[in-house]
């Protein structure tokens, strides 16, 4: 795949270090829905290379022989983690290309990236006007990973402003496929809505709070533009927006994490200057999660 702003050679690399370092936990389902060892039939399906934390018993030690090659034996979908990624590009998720939208991009190409290097299927979606979820690529495998960083890449808002909270019709998750939304839940409307809607899914499901807008530019008055049908708001000096908007931040976060806490929906949230990976591994370990 050629190089990008979004998917550059330092995010890949970030990409496998995650991979590396949560290869055991995901490869048991953990984060992405999929079966443990114990359950279900599993079977040989393909090689994959060796990264560390992989069982030692999974190594493939007559290819290693022949080959010189560290190769493991990737196993059934009955144990490899299923994931639908939902990703918010309606427009409080401000302009395409911007920060937000970046960030947003970034965390659901790296979510289907360690789900696919284990072995794992993985689906994208974007939430429609007709309120259902609308999947626009399904991956599985590690040969897949460039085709879906490519999915993500090429992903085209949908007409309107159609939001995740829009949403009325949640496929299933649960032990065997898990969901993941990629939104800022940004209304106070969204924020409580989001986390009723999402635990109607059976389980499995997490919000992935992605809170990454640019700080008001410069000092001096100016009309900030309204969200998705909100009014137009006139300030007499932008500069002194940014103390409120963090405030805010903050705010809204302990919202959305208590809304999510009381429908056991998990919620990872990635605010401000955070890297992705710091939103990642609170989606996969939990910590600082719901």
């Amino acid at each position: 795949m050629a190089e990008s702003s979004l998917f550059d050679a330092g995010f890949r690399a970030q990409c496998a270090a995650l991979a590396r370092k949560l290869s055991g936990r995901l490869r048991r389902g953990t984060a992405a829905g999929g079966r443990s060892r114990s359950e279900g039939r599993v079977e040989f399906r393909e090689h994959r290379p060796y990264v560390e934390g992989d069982d030692p018993r999974d190594i493939d030690w007559n290819a290693l022989a022949r080959l010189d090659a560290w190769v493991t034996k990737a196993r059934s979908q009955d144990e490899a983690p299923e994931l639908l990624v939902l990703v918010d590009r309606s427009g409080s998720m401000g302009p395409p290309g911007g920060r937000q939208d970046v960030v947003a991009r970034r965390c659901a190409a790296a979510a289907g990236y360690l789900a696919l290097a284990a072995g794992g299927r993985v689906s994208l979606g974007i939430p429609s006007a007709t309120g259902v979820v609308t999947v626009v690529s399904e991956r599985q495998g590690i040969a897949a990973i460039p085709r879906w960083w490519g999915d993500v890449e090429r992903l085209v808002p949908p007409a309107g402003t159609v939001d995740a909270a829009s949403v009325t019709s949640w496929p299933p998750s649960g032990p065997r496929r898990a969901l993941l939304v990629v939104t800022d839940a940004l209304s106070d409307v969204a924020a409580a809505r989001l986390p009723a809607a999402m635990a109607t899914s059976s389980g499995g499901a997490t919000l992935f709070l992605v809170l990454a807008h640019e700080a008001p530019p410069g000092s001096g008055s100016a009309v900030l533009r309204g969200l998705e049908g909100e009014a137009d708001l006139p300030v007499d000096d932008i500069a002194l927006l940014a103390p409120k908007v963090d405030a805010l931040r903050v705010a809204h976060v302990e919202d959305v994490r208590a809304a999510c806490a009381r429908r056991g929906v998990r919620c990872a949230p990635l605010v401000g200057d955070e890297p992705f990976t710091a939103g990642i591994l609170r989606w996969v370990v939990g910590v600082g999660s719901t």
